[in-house]
């Protein structure tokens, strides 16, 4: 209820106006809200930052809510060919906040959740998501980044850097269903408040970890998808190196001794 008061006040001392919100998610980064009775009949999402709580980004863990806020702003400005939820404002800075669009469609991962998808299906999905971040990769930096931070990398070169998402995984891709053709598409890609600039190969590593490791043929329908769309073929070793350093990392969180053993295995075969 604390939280259902906080939107309140931020979205009365904003002006925006709205008859109802209501709590829908809490993502590891935000508290998120669906406002109802908006004047202009949209939907759309108040996203709030987890106050007390560590932003999340495992290459600055000293990265503050509003600074991902106003990277994602200016992320979902320059994408093209994938739909995105373009922040319309953001309502306060001393408690990070935006208020944004709502894309249509459930997320991929809702969809694998409930078996609306099966192996099939989920290899189909693959190959539309590989578009979007075709899509995505297709952004070059400039050469003033702006709000949007550079990977802390020794070797990092500007000039060979995209725009990466750093967090594409079937829970951040919205999916309709084609009804003509019976399969689901991506109708756009959120939550990117951890967007870099960086080589093009850091931003597999969700997908390497919760899909393509337990589903190789899906891997397959991803490239499949990311070269059909116009996606460079991916420098292996620097997969590899993304792969190595983020199991790493995680493997003290892993939620499990199944899962630790896994990863301790895939560790082996990176570094072999």
């Amino acid at each position: 209820m604390l939280m259902v008061d906080r939107a309140r006040r931020l979205l009365d001392a904003s002006g925006f106006a709205y008859r109802d919100l209501r709590a829908f998610e809490v993502g590891s980064q935000h508290h998120l809200f669906r406002l109802v009775g908006v004047h202009d009949g949209k939907p759309y999402v108040l996203k709030i930052g987890r106050v007390g709580d560590p932003f999340g980004d495992a290459w600055d863990p000293h990265r503050q809510h509003l600074s991902g806020l106003k990277a994602e702003a200016q992320a979902v400005s320059l994408v093209r060919r994938v739909d995105a939820p373009t922040p319309s404002r953001i309502l306060s800075e001393t408690e990070p906040s935006a208020l944004m669009p709502h894309l249509p469609g459930e997320s991929g991962q809702s969809l694998w959740d409930r078996r609306r998808l099966d192996e099939q299906g989920l290899q189909d999905l693959c190959f539309a998501m590989g578009g979007a971040m075709a899509a995505i990769h297709s952004r070059k930096r400039p050469e003033d980044p702006g709000d949007v931070p550079d990977l802390p990398l020794p070797d990092f070169d500007p000039a060979k850097a995209r725009l990466l998402h750093m967090d594409f995984h079937l829970g951040n891709v919205q999916v309709v269903r084609d009804r003509v053709r019976g399969m689901y598409q991506v109708r756009g890609v959120v939550d990117w408040v951890l967007c870099r600039w960086g080589p093009r190969e850091a931003d597999l590593v969700e997908l390497s970890i919760s899909v393509f490791r337990q589903l190789p043929a899906a891997r397959g329908s991803f490239m499949a998808g990311y070269r059909r769309a116009g996606g460079l073929v991916f420098d292996q070793a620097q997969e590899k190196r993304f792969t190595l350093l983020e199991l790493q990392r995680r493997l003290p969180l892993a939620p499990n001794e199944k899962v630790r053993t896994n990863w301790r295995t895939w560790i082996g075969e990176l570094t072999s």
